[in-house]
């Protein structure tokens, strides 16, 4: 359920429609079964931002970087954590599992991202994150000179600024127009608690 009229892939026509097939295109060739499609529906009604969307993102999250996949996804986990958007943060944070199979870090992260099992590059990166999503309008220019001195160089600084933007607008648009967790986000997230908790017993 969403607080907005969707269209979805099944009931699409037309323009919308011929977007929802390069979405799933596009989606097919990243990995097997891909990002769930729930999110772009929230934009049906506007189908050229939708594929606009789909398109930075998958820049973003799929294109050449020195930022790893793994790091990518902690990005998109913290920054869904700290905006407190349940259905990104589940989704992100399993999407992180599934490449790390690292319970401790993903559960650590939707929690306090400080505890969390990670380097001092990761660490300088999530802090930048923190104070991006949280408080725009106090980042100076040594925020990033604090970046640099871990190691990361522009260009790399330039995608986690991108990627803490897009996931500052997917966010918003999912907690603004109601999107709720699917049963399967659900399912692995208390999977993963589970099996972090049988380590630790």
């Amino acid at each position: 359920m969403t607080w907005i009229k969707i269209i979805s892939d099944k009931e699409a026509t037309g323009e919308l429609k011929e977007i929802y097939d390069k979405i799933k295109n596009q989606r097919s060739e990243e990995l097997a079964s891909g990002p769930p499609l729930r999110p772009y529906m929230l934009h049906s009604l506007n189908p050229k931002a939708m594929l606009y969307l789909s398109q930075f993102r998958h820049q973003l999250f799929c294109e050449k970087s020195n930022l790893t996949t793994a790091q990518r996804k902690m990005i998109s986990t913290v920054t869904s954590a700290l905006i407190n958007c349940e259905f990104c943060k589940l989704t992100h944070a399993e999407f992180l599992r599934n490449d790390t199979q690292n319970d401790q870090l993903v559960e650590q992260l939707k929690i306090n991202w400080r505890k969390a099992p990670i380097n001092d590059k990761e660490y300088a990166m999530l802090e930048y994150v923190e104070k991006l999503t949280l408080n725009p309008g106090s980042m100076t220019k040594s925020d990033l000179t604090n970046l640099q001195k871990v190691g990361w160089e522009e260009p790399d600084i330039l995608d986690i600024v991108q990627l803490i933007g897009y996931m500052n607008l997917r966010t918003r648009v999912v907690n603004a127009l109601g999107m709720e967790p699917s049963d399967w986000q659900l399912t692995r997230s208390n999977a993963g608690k589970k099996r972090l908790k049988s380590k630790k017993s």
